[in-house]
């Protein structure tokens, strides 16, 4: 009886039940992720402004983008994955300020945006699929780097390896199964993605908590 038990308490949830758990979190609370994603997209737009046309782009123009994005957006990138899981355990009117608490540590933050942008770049020259796969075997780093922010970039991403062992495939179906959804936001000329990404980064954060009480602490320590 005792070794039943624990193997349900082993069973990972469907896909089915972490888009509802997350969907669960933003009920009542859209607001305030809304709006982070909002400041989010447009840093976004600011971006390729500053590029300017995609046809003649300008050079001076060309590393601006380049330095707001290094400089500015990448440490945001974990800021957004960090706030959706604090808004999942309980931060629900903190989720703008919560992105932008990734200055408080901000080179060791971009340090490991950097790394697993590193490591991704270096996949994918050898092939397509093999840097898709690895960029799912490094997809918990930013939410391990929240629970251990003063691991340095590489135990964040080697740690993150280990959780996803035997769960890439499930964290790929999870996202693909927003895929109507992507496709309404695109016809809605972008709208739509105000709730659908935050959707899919709160779900994220279930998937990593999942994974904490599946495989437990310890792979952490």
């Amino acid at each position: 009886m005792e070794s039943v038990e624990q193997n349900e308490c082993n069973v990972f949830p469907s896909i089915g039940m972490l888009r509802r758990s997350a969907r669960r979190d933003l009920n009542g609370n859209w607001s305030k992720p809304v709006l982070g994603t909002l400041i989010i997209l447009a840093a976004t737009a600011l971006c390729a402004l500053l590029e300017g046309d995609p046809g003649s782009p300008s050079p001076a123009g060309s590393f601006i983008a380049l330095l707001v994005m290094v400089f500015f957006m990448w440490p945001l990138d974990i800021g957004y994955s960090q706030a959706s899981l604090r808004f999942h355990r309980g931060e629900k009117n903190e989720f703008v300020s919560n992105i932008f608490e990734v200055f408080n540590l901000y080179w060791r933050n971009l340090g490991l945006v950097a790394l697993k942008a590193v490591y991704i770049f270096l996949w994918t020259l050898l092939l397509i699929v093999p840097g898709i796969v690895m960029s799912y075997a490094y997809e918990m780093a930013y939410f391990i780097r929240l629970d251990h922010p003063e691991w340095d970039a590489a135990d964040c991403i080697r740690a993150s390896k280990q959780m996803m062992k035997g769960y890439k495939w499930k964290l790929f179906v999870l996202d693909l199964s927003f895929i109507g959804w992507i496709l309404l936001s695109i016809i809605s000329l972008g709208i739509g993605s105000l709730w659908v990404i935050p959707w899919i980064q709160v779900s994220h954060a279930h998937f990593y908590e999942e994974l904490k009480r599946i495989k437990g602490d310890a792979i952490l320590a």
